[in-house]
């Protein structure tokens, strides 16, 4: 995509790994034109079916390295140019939250910051077990700015939640997948072989299905109780319209393997109007 982000497409897999070493593959303004791009065309194409999203060199996400990729003399932003890098990641980020496609995180030595924000959007997460994480921005007299706050405290307890974002607390890699903020946390050597079984048992499954089961979960968070339940409702009707599974109960009844449709997209996009 740049120089800082490689996107690479393999057997219905998309890789978008982080290569900006400079900045401890940190969320710089090249790093969020290049996953925007990478999310985008992940979406269009509809032979892939994953979306992974990594860092090479130690395999770090670190926060938000705008600051001294655009100003190294460390001049401040005025309010409205952060406003403007903020709402860039907040666009970046929830595109990975809506993609209509699984994706994965892969932090094999953790993240902080943006980094971590970026990660909390991903259904997915698989870490090094001595992997480190944190929301650190309190200390420096900042806060989240990419969802922190609203994330963090839906995927854990209260007081946790209290205690990453109100005191900036380290925690490793297990303690993460402990509180539910990651999937898994495994021995660096085992996170390659994790990865490839999480994808294997992902195409395994309905790509439409996926995609309406993800965008009827999002409203956990968008919207009230009976707003998501009338959602998911319309969503499973709107399965009928495919066939899949009178299909797929046709296969498995012969002993054979389902095929399963690949989808354009299943929700519209911008450019209906």
């Amino acid at each position: 995509m740049n120089e800082s982000l490689r996107y690479e497409k393999k057997d219905g897999v998309a890789t978008a790994t982080k290569t900006n070493a400079k900045f401890m593959q940190g969320m710089t303004r090249e790093v969020l034109v290049g996953l925007r791009r990478a999310i985008e065309d992940a979406r269009d194409d509809r032979q892939i079916r994953v979306l992974v999203i990594t860092a090479a060199n130690d395999g770090f996400h670190d926060g938000g390295r705008f600051v001294d990729e655009l100003r190294p003399d460390t001049h401040a932003f005025e309010p409205l140019e952060y406003r403007e890098l903020l709402q860039l990641g907040n666009a970046v980020i929830r595109g990975i939250e809506t993609l209509e496609k699984p994706v994965i995180g892969v932090a094999r030595g953790g993240a902080r910051g943006g980094g971590f924000e970026m990660l909390h959007a991903c259904d997915f997460v698989i870490a090094g077990e001595d992997a480190t994480f944190s929301q650190p921005e309190i200390v420096y007299g900042l806060m989240t700015g990419w969802g922190g706050s609203q994330r963090v405290p839906r995927m854990v307890h209260w007081r946790r939640a209290k205690e990453l974002l109100l005191l900036g607390h380290e925690i490793s890699g297990r303690e993460a997948a402990a509180m539910g903020l990651i999937t898994l946390a495994v021995p660096r050597e085992r996170i390659d072989g994790e990865v490839a079984s999480l994808i294997a048992r992902l195409k395994k499954t309905s790509a439409i299905s996926q995609a309406l089961t993800k965008q009827a979960m999002n409203k956990v968070w968008d919207t009230n109780l009976m707003t998501g339940l009338d959602y998911e409702t319309e969503a499973h009707a709107a399965l009928s319209h495919y066939g899949e599974f009178p299909s797929m109960m046709k296969a498995w009844s012969a002993g054979e393997e389902p095929g399963y449709i690949l989808p354009e997209r299943v929700t519209a996009g911008p450019e209906w109007k």
